[in-house]
């Protein structure tokens, strides 16, 4: 492709964001934490599937302690499928826990060729990510807690096959940190990989 094609395109996307930056916008909010079937994650799924809705949606998540897993990833998917004239706004607040911080992390350093989904921080903000688990049978789970060779209850199997996306992200995440000159703890890596809690610090702004 030559550096006219190049720059042309490079038009066609700026001018498609000054579009949908012109129109009318639909606001949500969710704070706390986000349970099974959470109806304010509900409807910003139909409102991402509804193509007469308005072209610019943007959904805060204000001091969100994380929570389902299950019902992030319908909203991940919602947002993945929705078409290149849409604007999808994710603002962050405070910190981003759990759940929350696998939706920011997945759109901020994984899933990153979208141009018409933003991903910002509105003042400093804690992210605190870790492997996905489950509190089953009086102990926390973690996939690496259990038996290749069991089969389980089908939230667990479900947690254990979430796993494997939550590490290609944390990977993601740590890349874009180094890229940023964002500081980490050296030893990262190995307190995600042992079940822990890992927590970075992001200034204000895109992500």
């Amino acid at each position: 492709m030559g550096k006219g094609s190049r720059f042309k395109n490079y038009l066609d996307d700026l001018m498609m964001l000054v579009c949908i930056m012109k129109t009318e916008e639909e606001k949500y909010y969710v704070g706390n934490n986000i349970k099974q079937a959470d109806n304010r994650i509900i409807l910003i799924i139909n409102s991402l599937k509804n193509r007469a809705r308005k072209n610019k949606i943007i959904i805060y998540f204000d001091h969100n302690g994380g929570g389902n897993v299950a019902i992030i990833k319908e909203l991940i998917v919602a947002i993945d499928n929705c078409p290149s004239d849409r604007l999808i706004v994710l603002v962050f607040t405070g910190y981003a826990i759990s759940a929350v911080a696998y939706l920011l992390a997945y759109f901020a350093f994984y899933s990153v060729t979208r141009k018409n989904i933003i991903v910002q921080a509105q003042g400093p903000l804690c992210l605190v990510y870790h492997k996905p688990r489950i509190k089953k049978y009086a102990v926390t789970l973690f996939a690496n807690s259990l038996d290749s060779k069991n089969t389980y209850l089908k939230e667990v199997e479900c947690m254990r096959k979430y796993t494997m996306n939550f590490d290609h992200i944390y990977d993601a995440l740590e890349k874009a940190c180094i890229k940023k000159g964002i500081e980490i703890a050296p030893h990262m890596k190995a307190i995600y990989n042992m079940n822990g809690d890992i927590s970075v610090t992001f200034n204000g702004g895109p992500l």
